[in-house]
């Protein structure tokens, strides 16, 4: 038979009783000050389908002619504008089809959007 003897230094001892934790008498239990604040939201932002009518309206009184759109930070970002442009899902670009949309990155971290509104004869019958 194996017998074991446990012992604890005195400062251990102080702090624990049997079966439940005691907290040491400096650790604080609560904060001293509450902030009033609330979290920020975990909402995702959605796009206001609303967006640059202005430069719409711009290139398609230029048809053919290309110009920055915007500036964005990543290739997703760009993909997904590129998309919504192209597929008309932005109100400014509708129909689907009527602009070409590109974009390059502009040597540093961010990418510039390209857009042109298509000259009617390349455009296709359904930006007409």
């Amino acid at each position: 038979m194996l017998q074991f003897q446990l012992s604890w230094p005195e400062t251990a001892r102080s702090h624990w009783k049997v079966g439940t934790y005691q907290m040491p008498r400096n650790t604080p239990t609560a904060p001293s000050t509450l902030t009033g604040e609330e979290p920020p939201s975990t909402a995702r932002a959605t796009a206001d389908p609303h967006r640059f009518e202005t430069e719409a309206g711009e290139l398609k009184a230029n048809p053919g002619r290309w110009a920055v759109l915007t500036t964005v930070n990543t290739g997703s970002q760009a993909y997904r504008l590129r998309k919504s442009i192209t597929e008309g899902k932005l109100a400014a670009f509708a129909p689907a089809g009527a602009y070409e949309v590109k974009s390059s990155k502009n040597g540093g971290d961010q990418i510039k959007v390209y857009a042109r509104f298509k000259a009617p004869d390349e455009a296709g019958p359904q930006a007409r």
